[in-house]
């Protein structure tokens, strides 16, 4: 009766308010999404030294949204007035109230409408705009049918002023989020009496996008969206001022210009862009008729462009500019000074502005003298060199373009061009494997659902193939996979990522063949390269000590540390690539460093000196130390290190042979210890350390950089999984007992037939901080005990997956 009356209530309100033209006198609340910058906010570094946090962003967007509101008569309320204090999770703090505080403030303050600002990310590709509303669950159709009508107004509004990729999207929560296999209200939205919705205008991950939304007059451009869907909903008269929007992006490199200039005519307002690698500039309240907008950007060829803007109109003018720099080389194939350039090989040259091709044939010359082709690509941007025949083996040959060579738009090189370089015999030799993993024979105790294989030479990317890169159980068909290729210098990887985690007690093969390298010798496919490994019996579970994907704060720089020796320079900083199967992944820590090659010992040290990475105390006993490291195959050496009860020990040195991501483990019970000022044993309570680098004389690379990923704690044997013994008909996840609990807790659930199946826990920002069950069991009733001793007091959501059928379920740890 409660739920009626509300949504009685709600569409008086509403109609109530439809009654009266326009926003004067309409109440609205905008929730700018969770506050920042904590373990709750989502961070990305779209160049050195720029730091992009989504709290932020949205916070902004509300700041300006809500005059644009006031002016049109409207009363607003924001959730959060501030963005710079960490308040997550105390629901006090103004930066971060609850989900149910912001409803509850829209519905104490008696308002027609709420609104709440989000921006989303996923895989860095996808861009487009996304509205969500709240779904009455049991008959599958909106809470409100206004907030429906409102997002078809919204969602194309944004998309049009971001110009994000159609189509426009509008999706009800409970479906969008897997309807009966998982899905679930939106907090912010569960207790509103009015309607409401969530906006997600663009995707904050894409590179473009992210820079983009580093701009104030950018996410004003969401802002009016909004504020134009309002006057559209409730009448108001629109607006009959403009906008004037536009990239400016350089002609043939297609970079976005910092530092841009424009000028509105005949206004003659000037706009001075942002230093943030986006382009953008826009005007805003811009009266309709014709207007003219020049191109003033220092350094670059003004250009104009005239057009007619209609009452509240929106134009759009974008423009490749020309540098006025002087056009010059680059970057080469082969690069200066090489000394091992294959004789089959072309000739590349990437030039940094579109060239006139005839100037750049005229004053091309190389000696000695070697007849051949000029390839153009890219927009006459590159050129190719493609001798008609091998060149000479063991030769220097020189190239020169000198300064007759001229941009297409005339402007002539600066100075000649040289490049010096050696030739070698060519390459027959079919590409080598140096590294996999799990290597052959291995038995994993802890699967992971990334592989890795790294070659002595690069490949030819077209022929890394599902084909050519096969896994299956041994005894079974081939596994679903994806593949990802990295070249890095004069080697490279490919990481095998499983579309579901291999299993427990289980034997497999991997299998490569038919990869060529860039020469074209191939590995046959009459004698590929195979090797077998195992998955351990018994299960394990995990616990994130840092994702090292928001924040390093915690973590001392390298060259601050006393132990640190033999380094010329190093730093630890935060990166957008990231291991894409781990969930709610963003990013990882980056460790950049150049030794000094004349020292007499090296040890760079990257030491956890606060937070959970740091404060976690676990012992050896079934407890093993894992994180994804991307190698940088410089045949440099990393390791873990542990504070003990007695001092620190290391594990192992591991050497940095491989490219691409590879899951590293330290088995604190059985692998052997390495030496560094301990004893030589692990002594009763530990504690991370460190990551630890080396650097191996007349072996390793004298600089590179290595991308370290989800630190993690496995414990082996502490959770279990007991068969009770009866065959149920039904699929079932029943409540945790106790609950709350403190430590451990028994999960029961009943599967009706034989699946793969997955029990996981995650925190409430979706982290997964545990998996308790990932094997193929049969049909019954199964009980598992979980130790949550090393997690923080909070609510828990706990996942059952199995045969195509989810269940999820709250419980409640109390320390």
């Amino acid at each position: 009766m409660r739920t009626m009356l509300f949504f009685v209530v709600s569409v008086f309100m509403s109609l109530a308010a439809l009654a009266q033209p326009g926003l004067t006198g309409k109440r609205i609340c905008i929730d700018p999404g969770h506050g920042g910058h904590n373990s709750n906010d989502r961070h990305v570094v779209p160049d050195p030294g720029i730091d992009f946090w989504e709290s932020e962003s949205n916070f902004r967007k509300a700041l300006l949204l809500k005059p644009l509101l006031e002016e049109k008569g409207a009363w607003v309320i924001l959730t959060r007035t501030s963005n710079d204090t960490v308040g997550y999770p105390n629901p006090s703090d103004p930066d971060e109230p609850s989900l149910s505080a912001r409803w509850q403030l829209a519905n104490a303050n008696n308002v027609h409408w709420f609104h709440s600002i989000h921006s989303n990310a996923f895989n860095q590709a996808t861009n487009y705009t996304l509205v969500l509303l709240k779904e009455d669950i049991p008959t599958r159709q909106p809470a409100f049918p206004e907030a429906l009508v409102m997002s078809n107004i919204i969602s194309p509004k944004i998309q049009a002023m971001l110009r994000t990729t159609p189509p426009a999207r509008v999706a009800l929560d409970y479906t969008f989020y897997g309807g009966p296999n998982g899905g679930f209200n939106l907090g912010v939205l569960l207790g509103l009496v009015m309607p409401g919705q969530l906006s997600e205008g663009s995707f904050h991950d894409v590179p473009p996008e992210t820079r983009r939304l580093m701009n104030d007059d950018y996410r004003k451009m969401e802002a009016y969206a909004l504020r134009n869907a309002f006057m559209e909903y409730y009448n108001a008269p629109a607006d009959t001022l403009g906008i004037v929007a536009g990239l400016q992006t350089e002609v043939g490199t297609g970079r976005p210009i910092n530092g841009t200039r424009v000028r509105l005519l005949p206004e003659n307002r000037v706009y001075n862009g942002d230093q943030y690698n986006n382009g953008f500039s826009m005007f805003d309240r811009v009266a309709p008729g014709p207007h003219t907008v020049r191109f003033e950007t220092p350094n670059y060829r003004p250009d104009s462009a005239s057009f007619v803007l209609t009452a509240g109109g929106t134009v759009f003018v974008d423009r490749q500019l020309e540098s006025l720099a002087p056009p010059s080389v680059i970057s080469t194939i082969p690069a200066e000074g090489d000394t091992l350039f294959s004789a089959n090989r072309s000739l590349v040259f990437q030039f940094s502005k579109v060239m006139d091709t005839a100037s750049v044939r005229r004053a091309f010359s190389i000696t000695p003298p070697a007849l051949g082709r000029m390839l153009w690509s890219n927009v006459n941007t590159q050129l190719t060199y493609d001798p008609d025949s091998l060149l000479n083996f063991f030769v220097h040959y020189t190239v020169v373009i000198d300064t007759q060579a001229r941009s297409a738009g005339g402007q002539r090189m600066e100075g000649p061009f040289a490049l010096h370089f050696r030739t070698r015999d060519v390459d027959i030799w079919a590409p080598q494997v140096v590294a996999a993993y799990p290597d052959d024979g291995a038995v994993v105790h802890s699967p992971s659902t990334v592989l890795n294989v790294s070659f002595d030479e690069l490949l030819n990317p077209n022929t890394v193939t599902l084909t050519n890169v096969a896994v299956q159980r041994i005894g079974g068909s081939l596994l679903s996979r994806t593949l990802e290729y990295f070249a890095w210098g004069s080697k490279s990887g490919i990481n095998v990522y499983m579309a579901s985690p291999l299993e427990a007690n289980a034997s497999y093969r991997a299998r490569v063949s038919g990869i060529t390298d860039v020469a074209g010798n191939a590995i046959p496919n009459t004698n590929p390269v195979i090797w077998q490994f195992s998955i351990a019996p018994g299960l394990v579970f995990t616990t994130t000590l840092d994702a090292l994907d928001t924040t390093l704060a915690g973590w001392l720089q390298p060259l601050s540390n006393s132990s640190t020796v033999g380094v010329d320079s190093a730093s630890f900083v935060l990166a957008s690539r990231f291991v894409p199967t781990v969930p709610e992944n963003y990013g990882s820590g980056l460790l950049r460093y150049v030794w000094r090659t004349n020292a007499t010992e090296w040890l760079l040290r990257e030491q956890a000196v606060s937070g959970q990475a740091r404060n976690v105390s676990f012992r050896k006993e079934g407890t093993l130390l894992q994180a994804y490291i991307f190698g940088d195959g410089s045949r440099n050496r990393i390791r873990f290190a542990l504070e003990d009860s007695l001092g620190y020990e290391v594990s192992r040195w591991y050497t940095l042979d491989w490219v691409g991501w590879r899951f590293v483990q330290w088995d604190l019970e059985h692998d052997s210890l390495g030496v560094w000022n301990g004893n030589g044993q692990l002594d009763g309570t530990l504690r991370f350390d460190s990551f630890q680098m080396q650097y191996v004389p007349s072996f390793g690379a004298r600089s590179g950089q290595v991308y370290i990923d989800q630190l993690h704690l496995a414990q082996r044997g502490t959770t279990g999984v007991s068969e009770e013994g009866s065959q149920p008909k039904e699929f079932a996840l029943h409540q945790n007992y106790p609950n709350p609990f403190n430590p451990t807790t028994s999960i029961r659930f009943a599967l009706p037939g034989t699946a793969h199946t997955t029990l996981k826990v995650f925190n409430l920002i979706g982290q997964q901080v545990a998996e308790l069950v990932n094997t193929q069991l049969a049909a019954g009733e199964y009980r598992v005990e979980f130790d949550g001793r090393l997690l923080p007091s909070g609510v828990y959501i706990y996942r059952l997956e199995s045969g195509g059928q989810r269940s999820i379920k709250k419980m409640v740890l109390i320390r």
